[in-house]
């Protein structure tokens, strides 16, 4: 037995021989975010495919002491009402309450079908016992270092012994900036690790202002795929046949509708619309000609593949545009009238600036005549993230040599 729920999985059974090393992988996989959980595929894949034993750690403590603790914890705090009142409203609105249930459904499946996780971990000490058999700690990606999750302690690798080499790849802090009683936690848990990646360049300012160490800027895991790889997931018939306008938001403002709209009026398309599952914009369920339902991971990527045009601020979204060579049109969701520290906008400028890209960012003045912008060179783009790629995996692998 392998451990890992790999019963009819289409992720390989992960079978451990004395050759292979083991990984004790701090990933994603009970987050129900199209990005947060492809991302976490595409990192244990890669993984695989080197040859590394890598289930993700199913780690679900439930230990009330260190629960209570969390509540201490601000901007815990603040998400965790705002989880409670996304709940509440979701007996409020049946359209809400329906995509979201249906939505459930098809992540659950996600997980089942193609992430490999180890067994069921409930407390601190059976978490230790885990990781003190493997030879690597491996944090990564995605939002893994925000302020947010420092309460929880899992990403941190602070469960980590010290005499097993601690990675990170591609961890984002998802804020440009950590100060405070943050700064100091955080400076904290980095010491401890041997190599460190980030995601955006911010961070690796952060991790130069809070220690002594140095990261690398790495590309995020979903680039780590070639296109072919992630076109295997994607079923050849469109769950939305004739030419359409993919939106997707997790802003809640109106002028990036109305400028799907404006795109709609130029071109003849129709409006697909996913409402942003972690908010609530109750008008996103009225806006658009289609709202697509029982929507998972593998939808996702079917809806980005086979649209014409794609409308979006989120970076994942924005990712797998770039990996499929769409037009994009991406949205900066920055007010500069607010600076805040905590904003997490900048994920999607890292992005396109490290892709040379950067001119295609829309904002809010542009927004008249961003219609007349030329195409997209993917041959040029390719070629950059070819580049990239290469050093990423290089980094990851001599990082586990």
């Amino acid at each position: 037995m392998c451990g890992v729920n790999c019963k009819e999985n289409k992720m390989e059974c992960l079978d451990i021989n004395k050759k292979q090393k083991k990984i004790a992988l701090f990933s994603v996989f009970d987050v129900f975010n199209y990005g947060s959980m492809l991302q976490s595929y595409a990192l244990q894949r890669v993984l695989l495919n080197k040859g590394y034993y890598a289930p993700i750690i199913n780690y679900n403590k439930k230990e009330i002491t260190s629960q209570f603790l969390r509540i201490f914890n601000k901007n815990l705090l603040e998400a965790k009402i705002n989880s409670i009142f996304r709940e509440f409203y979701k007996y409020i609105d049946r359209d809400f309450y329906l995509f979201d249930v249906s939505r459930k459904k098809t992540f659950s499946s996600f997980v089942h079908d193609y992430l490999s996780l180890s067994e069921r971990i409930s407390t601190r000490e059976k978490l230790l016992e885990y990781v003190s058999e493997c030879d690597f700690a491996l944090v990564g990606s995605d939002q893994v270092w925000n302020p947010i999750s420092l309460g929880k302690d899992y990403y941190t690798l602070n469960i980590v012994p010290e005499y097993i080499p601690k990675i990170s790849y591609a961890s984002s802090f998802g804020v440009s900036s950590i100060s405070g009683e943050d700064a100091i936690k955080t400076s904290s848990f980095l010491r401890r690790f041997d190599f460190i990646s980030v995601r955006e360049k911010q961070g690796l300012d952060i991790v130069s202002n809070l220690t002594d160490k140095i990261a690398k800027q790495v590309l995020d895991p979903t680039f780590l795929l070639e296109k072919n790889e992630w076109l295997d997931l994607v079923d050849e018939q469109p769950l939305i046949s004739g030419n359409y306008i993919f939106c997707y938001y997790l802003g809640n403002r109106k002028i990036e509708r109305t400028f799907a709209e404006n795109l709609k009026k130029k071109t003849g398309y129709k409006i697909v619309n996913i409402p942003h599952s972690d908010g609530i914009n109750s008008y996103d369920f009225k806006f658009g000609d289609y709202i697509v339902p029982n929507l998972g991971p593998l939808q996702f990527l079917n809806l980005i593949y086979h649209a014409q045009y794609i409308c979006t601020d989120s970076f994942h979204c924005s990712a797998f545009s770039i990996i499929f060579h769409k037009y994009l049109f991406p949205f900066y969701r920055f007010n500069p009238q607010s600076i805040k520290k905590r904003s997490t906008n900048g994920r999607l400028e890292s992005l396109l600036d490290t892709l040379k890209i950067e001119r295609c960012l829309v904002t809010s003045k542009e927004i008249a005549d961003c219609l007349s912008k030329d195409t997209l060179d993917y041959n040029i783009i390719q070629s950059e993230i070819n580049r990239l790629r290469k050093e990423s995996m290089n980094f990851l692998y001599s990082s586990l040599s």
